[in-house]
């Protein structure tokens, strides 16, 4: 429904009902004490790993699934950082499962779905990759089934909704079983340049990733163009101190700058993968899930 207003000029449009239980759901959910750290993360050997594995089989991996695969993979070697803190306990789950949301075409609108990766911290770069593809391939399945459990929120009372926030916010075991344990959003793999998003912190661990940025950096005397991904990772401070904190950024950064994950891609008989030159990036591999 969309109502349009005289003189200045504006119009009055419905939240979709989608929206609804988020927005409802948010001053619930947030964390009270996050603390954040802003990385800047040289990804250019990944970057080159990507294009080498792309041009060695057809087959573009996502970038996206990289990075979810790097975020799992440190939480995993550091399962503290995705404590739920109920009360004077704490609970940690041993198993990482990553929401993220997925673009996809509905009605021949490009609309963001969530979606839960299970057990995301033993899974592959491949797997992951294919894994959003199929959810991409066929969206109808998985927003039929948002739909129904929005639809079936949306016919309670307000309040009666509200309680059910409440209830989520304070069981961990139910948190983990519909929405997983650690988020991985992104605002800016579209985009480029250096810039860091920020948003509610509503998970344990939160990594918003921002732009990537081209920056020249003296390799033996001769200039190389970098590409370097700005993340935002938040954390709950309630369930978490510095040291883990920083253990687990440590972890991710050398995670993303080595390629986990991607060396497997050239064999023996390939080129080596050759080092960045000045205006030799592209941003082919730079995509959505």
């Amino acid at each position: 429904m969309v109502r349009h207003g005289t003189g200045a000029g504006w119009q009055v449009r419905r939240i979709p009902a989608a929206r609804v239980p988020q927005i409802e759901m948010m001053p619930a959910l947030a964390l009270r004490n996050p603390m954040e750290g802003l990385l800047e993360v040289d990804v250019s050997r990944a970057r080159q790993l990507l294009r080498a594995q792309r041009e060695r089989t057809g087959e573009t991996w996502s970038f996206t699934a990289f990075v979810i695969a790097c975020v799992a993979r440190a939480v995993a070697e550091q399962p503290q950082v995705q404590a739920f803190r109920r009360g004077r306990r704490l609970l940690v789950f041993e198993q990482v499962d990553v929401a993220t949301m997925v673009e996809v075409t509905i009605d021949g609108e490009r609309v963001p779905l969530p979606y839960v990766i299970r057990d995301a911290g033993n899974r592959s770069v491949p797997e992951l990759h294919r894994t959003l593809r199929s959810v991409q391939g066929d969206p109808a399945a998985h927003a039929t089934d948002n739909r129904r459990q929005v639809g079936r929120l949306l016919r309670l009372p307000r309040p009666l909704r509200w309680l059910l926030w409440q209830i989520l916010a304070r069981s961990p075991r139910l948190w983990q079983r519909h929405g997983g344990t650690v988020t991985v959003t992104s605002v800016g793999m579209f985009g480029s340049g250096r810039a860091w998003g920020h948003g509610l912190a509503c998970y344990p661990v939160t990594v918003t990733v921002g732009g990537i940025s081209e920056q020249l950096h003296l390799v033996d005397g001769r200039p190389e163009v970098h590409e370097h991904l700005h993340l935002t990772v938040s954390l709950d401070h309630d369930a978490v101190d510095g040291g883990p904190a920083a253990r687990f950024l440590h972890r991710l950064r050398e995670l993303l700058e080595t390629g986990q994950g991607l060396e497997a891609g050239p064999t023996d008989d390939d080129p080596a993968v050759p080092a960045a030159t000045v205006g030799s990036a592209d941003r082919s591999t730079i995509d959505g899930p």
